[in-house]
């Protein structure tokens, strides 16, 4: 057993502990080993007061189409991965590493529990709006997973279908948002980062069959007279020259003069490079941003799948009696399209082993 192992049962102990003694405590909890939930209340004032805003308005307006299309992509991502034999749906745990992609553990537990908390909240916040009730909210410990939930009255299957699907979209919307705001703020933490010297440009090595010398572990400091802060500077820099052209090369090693070849019209040195970042606390903050980007799309993406109880398998069934009218016929092709869609994820998972 590895160390990311022993911290993984660690974790779940933990919350597992942590949710026993809630209830030992007397909190609404439902408590399992590995499985529970701490039911907080029925009121979520601040939400009260922004269902009555116009962003719930605007919310609900761009849930519906955001959806449909989240549906059709994810679903052409599942297509994709069978053509391409690439994993379209991989399951994240904490610290493990799966299809060769490793799961870092703070990051991740980060990452899912604040997706999922904007996923659920979104969902309530659209409840509000329609002016029906929350039977509960809370959060839940599933394995290793902490998450959020919010439990709407049944109601919310009785009310105008239209506003049925915005509800089940709100979740995935929100997700999307999410994952479109940490990009722009990690574009935003880059450009301090690369202004305050946090970066460094490294060379990783040579391009297979090139003729540039092999360079390897070396910072990259200069082209000529151009400072190198970034990978971008890097492109900067070779905008001035055009293949054929000697350029010189300043590490912190040493000095190299590279002749420039041709890729496509383009000037090409015939290296990698990678950034990185000096500062340990500034690498665990682009990893986490890295992160919940990524489950964020992930969580709004796999919600979108029109699946039973997924979000896009409940917006699906109520699309299909908005067209048929029938709730036997459109209960019929909901289930189909349940099946038909799980047969492609099977088949995905086949295709990749």
């Amino acid at each position: 057993m590895n160390l990311n192992s022993i911290f993984l049962l660690i974790y779940v102990f933990f919350l597992s502990l942590t949710f026993y003694i809630l209830k030992k405590f007397g909190k609404n909890v439902e408590y399992n080993i590995l499985y529970s939930i701490f039911r907080i209340g029925d009121r979520i004032g601040f939400l009260e007061k922004i269902s009555k805003s116009f962003l719930s308005k605007i919310l609900e307006i761009l849930a519906i189409p955001t959806g449909f299309l989240a549906m059709f992509f994810s679903i052409y991502f599942i297509l994709y991965g069978i053509k391409a034999k690439i994993p379209t749906i991989v399951p994240v745990i904490p610290g493990i590493e799966i299809y060769g992609i490793r799961f870092p553990f703070i990051e991740i537990i980060i990452a899912i529990f604040l997706s999922a908390l904007v996923h659920e909240l979104s969902h309530a916040l659209l409840v509000l709006k329609n002016k029906l009730k929350i039977k509960s909210y809370g959060i839940f410990f599933l394995g290793p997973f902490l998450g959020a939930f919010v439990e709407p009255s049944e109601d919310v299957y009785r009310i105008d279908k239209i506003k049925q699907i915005a509800i089940f979209h709100a979740g995935i919307l929100a997700n999307l948002l999410l994952a479109v705001l940490v990009i722009l703020i990690g574009n935003l933490f880059h450009f301090y980062l690369v202004n305050s010297g946090n970066i460094q440009v490294i060379i990783v090595g040579k391009v297979p069959n090139t003729t540039v010398e092999n360079i390897s572990g070396e910072r990259l400091l200069y082209i000529n007279q151009f400072k190198i802060n970034s990978l971008s500077d890097i492109e900067k820099a070779l905008m001035n020259y055009r293949p054929g052209d000697t350029i010189e090369l300043i590490t912190n090693v040493s000095n190299y003069r590279i002749k420039l070849s041709n890729n496509n019209g383009k000037p090409f040195m015939g290296l990698y490079f990678t950034e990185e970042i000096n500062n340990k606390s500034y690498r665990f903050i682009v990893n986490l941003l890295f992160w919940i980007m990524m489950i964020s799309l992930g969580i709004g993406l796999g919600n979108a799948l029109p699946i039973f109880i997924l979000d896009g398998g409940q917006s699906m069934k109520a699309l299909l009696e908005i067209i048929f009218k029938n709730e036997e016929v459109a209960n019929k092709l909901y289930i189909l399209i349940s099946c038909l869609v799980i047969a492609l994820i099977i088949v995905n998972f086949i295709v990749v082993l």
